[in-house]
C-alpha cells in the first residue's frame, strides 16, 4: 500500500506524509484466503493487525464446543490491541471471512510509533472508545431486550461493525448466517429465522439480490436502539 493511502484509515487520519511513511516503514503485510484461521485463541502474540481490505470475525468457543461471536470487523478496523498493552494471549479466534489484507505492527514498533506520533494515541483512544460504546450497547441489548430487539440491535452493530453509513436504505452485503448471528446473542438458528421473517412482514428489512435491506434506517433505529 502507498503510504499516502493509509491516511483513509481512520486510526491514521490527519498524520503527515512522514508520519505515514513511519508507519508504513514499521508495519508488515499479510495476505489470507477466506476461512482461514489468522489467529488461535490461546496463542501467545504480540502483533497490532489493521484490516485493510476483507472482514473477518472475532470468536471463542465454550466448553460445550458452542462458538460465542463477538464481533465481526471490516476495513479500516483493528484487532490485537489487549495482547499488545497487556502481554497477554490471544482470548479468541480470528478468522477470515473472505479473502483478507492486513497491516501487522509488532509491540516495540506500535509502542516506538505511540511515542514518536501523539495524534496516533488520539485516534487509538477515539476507536477504542467507539467500540467500547458498541459493546456497552451489545450488553444492553443481551439483558434487556427480547428475541427481536436482541436480532435488530445486532442488525444495527453489524451496520456499525462494517462501516456502513447512510440516512435512508442500508444495504449490508455478505450478511453473517443465521447460525452466526445466533451464536453472537446465544440463541437458536431457528429464532433468527422466526425474527427474520417477523421483521421483513412488518416492513422493517428485505432481501434483494443476496443482500439485506433495511428499508428506513432512522425509523429502525429508533425502534430498536
Amino acid at each position: 500500500m502507498i503510504p499516502g493511502d493509509l491516511s483513509r484509515i481512520s486510526l491514521f487520519a490527519g498524520l503527515n506524509e512522514t508520519e505515514l511513511q513511519c508507519v508504513d516503514r514499521l508495519s508488515a503485510h499479510r495476505y489470507h484466503n477466506k476461512n482461514e484461521m489468522i489467529i488461535f485463541e490461546g496463542e501467545p502474540e504480540s502483533r497490532f493487525s489493521v484490516l485493510l481490505q476483507g472482514r473477518v470475525k472475532i470468536s471463542r468457543f465454550t466448553e460445550e464446543g458452542k462458538e460465542a461471536i463477538y464481533s465481526f470487523l471490516g476495513e479500516g478496523e483493528f484487532f490485537g490491541e489487549s495482547c499488545v498493552f497487556q502481554n497477554q494471549v490471544w482470548a479468541s479466534s480470528v478468522v477470515s471471512l473472505e479473502p483478507v489484507h492486513t497491516m501487522n505492527i509488532y509491540r516495540d514498533d506500535l509502542l516506538k510509533m505511540m511515542q514518536q506520533i501523539p495524534l496516533l494515541n488520539i485516534n487509538l483512544l477515539r476507536e477504542m472508545t467507539v467500540r467500547l460504546r458498541r459493546r456497552n450497547a451489545q450488553i444492553k441489548s443481551l439483558t434487556t431486550h427480547n428475541a427481536t430487539g436482541k436480532v435488530a440491535s445486532t442488525l444495527l452493530r453489524l451496520v456499525d461493525d462494517l462501516g456502513i453509513s447512510g440516512a435512508g436504505r442500508i444495504e449490508i452485503e455478505n450478511l453473517p448466517t443465521h447460525r452466526d448471528i445466533a451464536n453472537m446473542i446465544g440463541t437458536s438458528r431457528e429464532t433468527i429465522s422466526r425474527v427474520m421473517r417477523n421483521l421483513k412482514q412488518r416492513g422493517y428489512i428485505r432481501k434483494e439480490n443476496g443482500r439485506l435491506i433495511i428499508c428506513d434506517y432512522q425509523r429502525f433505529r429508533r425502534a430498536f436502539n
